[in-house]
């Protein structure tokens, strides 16, 4: 590994080199400029003539900004050179009816204005060689960058393994990466246009959102690119984001932590991050990624991409700034009229007069639904995205949910390296990855409903990983009472997509954030960022690297944006063909129940049918469900059979399963044993 201190030599040397490069450039620039602007002046026979071209020129070579016909002053870092060509601008004015004008006087503003050019091309040199300079002194006080293929010290204190299963590791996860599952874009087109734009014959509520949807699309765009958005508060926000995660090794979480030691590091940073977001449209990987394997505690290998550190900053800034933006637009549109089914059914002013006309007025409260709703609003819907920049990720330690598959399948635990963000995976699973509120929740529309807003959510902070997860057991375990006392019976499923980030088609990715308006320049760049050329640093010199055909880059914001807006077409879909019944997604984990065994199973056929279309696979020993009923008027319960429109199998999460024939979640004795 290379040390704490050749990263930050490396990074202060990528920033030299991005800086020297611009300043090149800009000195090319002045010196054509500056060669068009003599050979123009040299044409004039006129004294004032040539000395009206050479302002002229000069106003174009320092960018001088002018506002009818004059110089204004404070809009450059050549004062100097502002004020002396404003002056020159009114001599040249008095000259056209002063005679008394000599040609001395005009030959010496030339020279004065030629000194300008020579002194601002003599800036351009000296400021280039002092770059080579820092450059050469920084190439010479960092060591090989070349990672140590003999030894990972992260993991020098665990047990060496043979050599085989790590070269199975590599292979399985090789196969997910680099084998692309084949999708039909045209079906997935389809399915949004059935999904988004089926709007009813007297309404055309769902037309207008999906316009306004994309409309905020394209604002969007237009902002992220007017606006600099890199400075010394947005980089505090991005590293302490990058510190958080689990992207960077610990000697690039050192090298982010002497930035932030630094302001005049930060400042310098900001520079060439703002220059790259300016050129957005031509951004790329690089010649190559490297991987790296490291071991886990249970003995499987994960998969981790070595990107350089302005590399992940820059990528974390946008994964960050399109996963609020989605957040928010979503949100938006889920709360337009006539677009996300309510199962309310609403009662007319007239039957709510004539109910207090014979019964008298109530108060009246929040319903055990609208509860309900306001629950999944504020910790399930989209819980992966933040609300805003600032926020930050928050889980328990000990939150994953054990592995019960080693139980029923041990020689299967070599499948476990799925992709680049393994450990991120488990971490994103905590419940749907929650966040430290900041930003209060915008106000929601009303529903017909008046005893309470739909959407008038509390301004407490969401729940954490573990609170959701054990929140939503809860909520299951009321649902079976309240449903079998009140319906006679319950029907409900779990399951979970299979490696939602390894396995995701860019297809579908592709086709999707189309339909929703993206443009073709951030296309691209979502192309190419999925697309990393990737090579493991134990490969020879000679390998080339291969470009990533299937799933997500580990670890990144841009990531999770891309699945939660892949799998809020799920949600919205459930939504409709299931009359307004919510689907409890939390991340990858999906959950339904329904007092209505055949909303269960057409929920259950939607799901089976967007994973097909998208490209995606459901985990199979993660996958079960169970309907239970009342036993013979009482409050016992019993199981019934699912019949073959659901799957078969338990419902369980880790070492709880539920048992149908009490309701609870029990604890698995044999797998705790």
């Amino acid at each position: 590994m290379t040390s704490t201190g050749n990263l930050f030599s490396q990074t202060l040397q990528e920033i030299t080199k991005t800086k020297l490069d611009e300043l090149t450039l800009k000195g090319e620039n002045f010196d054509n400029e500056k060669r068009r602007v003599i050979l123009n002046v040299q044409a004039q026979q006129n004294g004032l003539e040539r000395l009206r071209v050479l302002s002229d020129g000069i106003k174009k070579c320092f960018a001088l900004d002018v506002v009818e016909g004059k110089v204004s002053v404070g809009t450059s870092r050549n004062r100097h050179v502002e004020f002396e060509v404003r002056n020159i601008d009114r001599f040249l004015n008095q000259a056209q009816y002063d005679p008394t004008v000599s040609s001395k006087l005009m030959n010496r503003w030339e020279r004065s204005l030629f000194r300008h050019l020579e002194s601002q091309s003599l800036k351009f040199l000296y400021a280039s060689l002092y770059g080579k300079l820092t450059t050469e002194w920084l190439s010479s006080t960092q060591g090989p960058a070349n990672f140590d293929k003999d030894a990972d010290t992260e993991m020098e204190d665990f047990e060496k393994v043979s050599s085989g299963k790590k070269m199975e590791s590599r292979l399985n996860w090789e196969r997910s990466v680099f084998e692309p599952t084949q999708v039909d874009g045209e079906a997935i087109k389809n399915m949004l246009k059935g999904l988004f734009e089926s709007a009813t014959e007297d309404s055309n509520s769902m037309a207008e959102a999906l316009k306004k949807l994309r409309e905020s699309v394209a604002v969007f765009e237009r902002q992220l690119a007017a606006d600099h958005g890199f400075n010394i508060s947005t980089l505090h926000w991005v590293i302490g984001g990058l510190l958080a995660s689990d992207l960077l090794s610990d000697e690039k979480r050192n090298v982010l932590k002497g930035f932030k030691e630094s302001t005049v590091i930060m400042s310098e940073v900001a520079d060439v991050l703002n220059m790259r977001m300016a050129a957005i449209g031509s951004w790329s990987w690089g010649h190559e990624v490297p991987l790296e394997q490291r071991r886990q505690l249970n003995g499987t290998y994960n998969i981790y991409m070595h990107e350089d550190v302005l590399q992940a900053i820059l990528l974390q800034y946008i994964g960050v700034k399109w996963s609020v933006f989605w957040k928010k637009t979503f949100s938006t549109f889920r709360k337009a009229k006539d677009v996300w089914i309510s199962p309310d059914r609403s009662v007319k002013q007239l039957d709510l007069k004539r109910r207090d006309f014979f019964l008298g007025e109530i108060a009246r409260g929040p319903s055990v639904e609208s509860e309900k709703r306001k629950m999944y609003r504020k910790d399930y819907f989209l819980a992966q995205l933040p609300n805003s920049e600032t926020q930050r990720r928050e889980g328990d330690e000990g939150d994953e949910e054990a592995d019960f598959e080693e139980r029923q399948l041990t020689t299967q635990s070599l499948q476990a390296p799925q992709a680049p963000r393994k450990r991120a995976m488990q971490t994103a699973r905590k419940g749907a990855a929650r966040f430290c509120s900041t930003a209060p929740e915008p106000d929601y529309r009303e529903e017909a409903e008046e005893c309470v807003s739909d959407d008038d959510d509390d301004d407490s902070e969401p729940k954490k990983p573990m609170e959701a997860k054990q929140s939503l057991l809860h909520l299951l375990r009321t649902e079976i009472l309240i449903k079998c006392r009140l319906h006679g019976e319950i029907t409900c499923f779990r399951s979970q997509i299979d490696n939602v980030y390894p396995s995701l088609p860019h297809l579908t990715i592709e086709t999707i954030l189309k339909f929703f308006g993206v443009s073709p320049k951030w296309l691209k760049f979502f192309k190419t960022f999925l697309q990393a050329p990737l090579k493991f640093i134990d490969d020879d010199d000679s390998t080339e690297p291969r470009v990533r055909k299937q799933g997500t880059p580990g670890a990144h914001a841009l990531s999770e944006a891309f699945g939660e807006v892949v799998l809020f077409c799920l949600d919205f879909k459930i939504n409709r063909e299931t009359e307004g019944e919510i689907l409890w997604r939390m991340h990858d984990d999906i959950w339904f129940w329904s007092a209505h065994n055949e909303t269960c199973a057409k929920a259950w056929s939607a799901v089976k049918d967007f994973t097909k279309t998208t490209g995606l696979n459901l985990n199979e020993r993660r996958t079960g469900s169970v309907h239970i009923a009342q036993k013979n008027n009482s409050t016992d319960l019993v199981a019934v059979d699912v019949g073959n429109a659901l799957p078969k199998g338990q419902i369980r999460w880790g070492m709880l399963h539920l048992n149908p024939q009490s309701g609870r979640f029990e604890i698995d004795q044999e797998m705790v044993d």
